[in-house]
């Protein structure tokens, strides 16, 4: 078999058969030598589902809450589980990999990024990834795109080198093609998955991303050894999958399937509890204090910053003449933890304070420096912690107050669950910024404008039995969670940097590339619905060629792409989350004050979920989104509503090699008077439409429409925005 000729020369390194490079498919062939244990299949699925039922839009995902809404998202994942389960129940899988594949493609197809799994067993083994970086590249901002290589562009901006875009790739036209093998891809919207398989300087979130998710789709089998393509010349060619592995073992020691199997997919064997119990000197030795440091590099793809945090999650630039009043605040994303990309250290304690001072200084040193244009660039963006986001908000908006309504899913558990916690507000009255009370328990609750519940019990949180979901409540109490480590400010005892909004919404732009998602999502809206900002551009996506339809002209595109859900929750934290209940439930019984009844217990724990680590096959995590987010009066989940940018432009060479010419080609189509390749909802303004047709303009003219200025301060501010997927990073990528 095709396991026993595999060697591995080091971690990393390219799969290799003797000495010459391993075709892909020998690797691939490998992993389908995996065989399926159907009883394991049968119990995953079964233990999966209990998560599932934590999905908070499964049920409108069943049946979409209009048709225009089926387009982001339309699948009955419960009901594709029963069929998984099915299937392994008849032995139908020929190997472990087709049921990976199963599983994984069911979650992708609910278009969420916030669900999903990650290193099913037959996944982690090898990663895989074409030799070539693609990019989406148009002759000008407003006409069609087309597809090209990366190396073909060349280093320097030479718009008079002529390159060949690809034409075709295995026999079918490129966009068409790239449109579907972007499909899995878990984003809501298809020219938002289509972005994302390009080349982009400026989502700096992992090598992959760097590159491109054609290049690496999550480190998957690509599905193509050799993938042929053309040129629009005539030239043909190929792209070949090379494979490599992801664990470090000295040589590779696996000769067959069942090895492969033992080691990668049964539940690890777990130590004996009599044996000595060690933990690493990470947990039990105090952690030094992390220092920012002062001279970090930041991306080469950009001018130097005006203001930065340390960590390279804000910098602040200022456009030069004829843009000279335009600032440019970029936050690639909202995270507070990890590593800084750029570095490679890990990022402090607090950092989300970090990134408010940094905000907060970069917008005042603009407004004393008299910048009548900011532009926010979100590229890159894939959420983070939501508190960043609202934070941001209140920076912009200090006197607006913040709505956020969110539901979360009633289903059997969810309402044993929070019945078992009826009391815990009076057991425990100072600890409602644990996750179990803060979640879970009705006292922890506020409404959506922060106000106080007249609730009396848990019922009041999660409503009638007959409904699906539960009463509408805030994302979090701001008051009782805004600390000095991670502020909101005008809640508790953050101040306010400023006591007015210090730009007036009309002088605010909003671009994204269609792929924010998370937390930028929720800071999107939040600007739009409630901050009053009108202003909004797209880049890039899907060419008009893509669509079924013949003769279609280029068409407004979402502006957030990624899920529009308010709370990502892993598998594990669930299961942690239910495991607190049932020891509180079962300490009120034991006091004759009961929660739950033995008969309700009993079936807690016959509903409540596992966690990863025992599952009866291996990976690596889970997650759902456990919110819906919802607009002021409106029943229907923001996932499935449509925001249309404004103004849609594409990537010419020189946004791709220079990315912050992307400002300036966003300021000139809002501001300058120059034309959008496609006008969404009310126009550019809100209120008006502009014609796709090019329009060639004198710099006097661009230079005396960038000085004009609106009611209040007058000054703009501009976002892009895009997702990250968290992926594995493998040496040499």
């Amino acid at each position: 078999m095709v396991c026993d000729t595999l060697t591995i020369d080091n971690f990393g390194q390219p799969v290799h058969i003797g000495t010459g490079e391993l075709n892909a498919q020998d690797a691939y062939d490998c992993l389908r030598a995996i065989p399926f244990d159907a009883g394991k299949g049968v119990t995953f699925v079964q233990e999966a589902r209990k998560h599932l039922e934590w999905q908070s839009n499964i049920d409108s995902l069943r049946d979409p809450p209009s048709p225009a809404a089926t387009a982001f998202g339309h699948v009955d994942l419960l009901q594709g589980l029963s069929d998984i389960e099915q299937k392994a129940q008849a032995k139908g899988y020929a190997s472990q990999v087709d049921f990976d594949t199963a599983i994984r493609t069911l979650l992708s197809s609910a278009n969420d990024g916030h669900l999903g799994i990650a290193g099913l067993c037959t996944d982690s083994i090898f990663s895989f990834r074409f030799d070539t970086i693609l990019v989406s590249v148009a002759n000008s901002s407003t006409s069609a795109p087309g597809v090209y290589e990366y190396d073909s562009l060349g280093s320097g901006n030479d718009s008079d080198t002529a390159i060949s875009p690809i034409s075709t790739i295995d026999g079918r036209p490129a966009a068409e093609f790239l449109s579907e093998y972007a499909s899995l891809i878990t984003l809501r919207d298809a020219d938002a998955r289509y972005n994302a398989l390009f080349a982009s300087a400026a989502r700096h979130g992992g090598v992959q991303t760097l590159r491109g998710m054609f290049r690496s789709l999550n480190t998957l089998w690509t599905g193509y050894p050799v993938l042929n393509y053309t040129y629009a010349n005539g030239t043909e060619s190929s792209w070949h999958t090379a494979a490599f592995l992801n664990s470090n073992p000295s040589r590779w020691n696996y000769t067959t399937g069942d090895e492969l199997f033992d080691a990668f997919c049964a539940p690890a064997i777990k130590p004996s509890s009599t044996s000595n119990e060690t933990t690493s000197s990470n947990s039990t030795s105090p952690e030094e204090p992390s220092t920012a440091p002062t001279q970090t590099a930041f991306s080469e793809a950009y001018p130097k910053p005006v203001v930065r945090d340390p960590f390279n999650t804000l910098a602040g630039f200022y456009l030069p003449a004829p843009y000279d009043d335009t600032a440019v605040l970029f936050i690639p994303d909202f995270h507070t933890d990890g590593e800084d990309v750029y570095t490679g250290l890990a990022l402090p304690d607090d950092e989300p304070a970090n990134f408010g001072k940094a905000a907060a200084e970069f917008i005042s040193r603009a407004k004393s420096d008299k910048k009548m244009r900011l532009v926010i660039d979100l590229t890159g963006n894939g959420g983070g912690t939501s508190l960043q986001g609202f934070n941001l908000f209140k920076l912009f908006f200090p006197t607006t107050p913040i709505y956020n309504g969110n539901r979360y899913r009633n289903h059997d558990f969810s309402r044993l669950l929070m019945k078992s916690l009826d009391t815990y507000g009076e057991d425990y009255t100072d600890e409602f910024t644990y996750p179990l009370a803060r979640h879970f328990a009705w006292q922890g609750q506020v409404s959506p404008t922060q106000t106080a519940l007249d609730w009396t019990s848990y019922r009041n949180f999660t409503g009638g039995e007959t409904s699906n979901l539960t009463a509408l409540t805030s994302f979090q109490n701001f008051t009782a969670n805004s600390n000095p480590a991670l502020p909101v400010q005008g809640y508790s005892n953050a101040t306010t940097t400023f006591t007015s909004a210090p730009f007036a919404p009309e002088d605010i732009l909003i671009v994204t590339d269609g792929y924010c998602a998370s937390t930028c999502s929720i800071f999107v809206d939040l600007m739009t619905s409630q901050g009053g900002v009108n202003k909004t551009l797209v880049f890039g996506g899907r060419p008009p060629s893509s669509s079924r339809e013949s003769n279609e002209s280029i068409k407004p595109m979402q502006l957030v792409g990624g899920t529009r859900g308010t709370e990502q929750y892993d598998w594990a934290t669930l299961a942690d989350v239910a495991g607190g209940a049932l020891d509180y439930a079962q300490e009120r019984l034991n006091a004759s004050k009961p929660t739950l009844s033995e008969e309700e217990i009993a079936r807690f724990k016959e509903l409540m979920p596992l966690p990863p680590s025992e599952f009866p096959l291996q990976f690596q995590s889970g997650s759902v989104n456990l919110r819906n987010g919802y607009d002021k009066g409106s029943d229907v989940p923001l996932e499935f509503e449509s925001l249309e940018a404004k103004c849609r432009l594409y990537y010419t060479k020189e946004n791709i090699l220079e990315p912050a010419t992307t400002w300036r080609d966003a300021v000139d189509a809002v501001w300058g008077g120059k034309s959008c390749a496609a006008v969404g909802g009310g126009g550019v303004d809100g209120d008006r439409s502009q014609s796709q047709s090019s329009q060639d303009e004198t710099q006097s003219n661009r230079a005396s429409a960038m000085t004009r200025g609106g009611p209040g301060v007058g000054a703009a501010v501009l976002f892009t925005a895009a997702s990250i997927a968290a992926v594995a990073t493998v040496p040499g990528w």
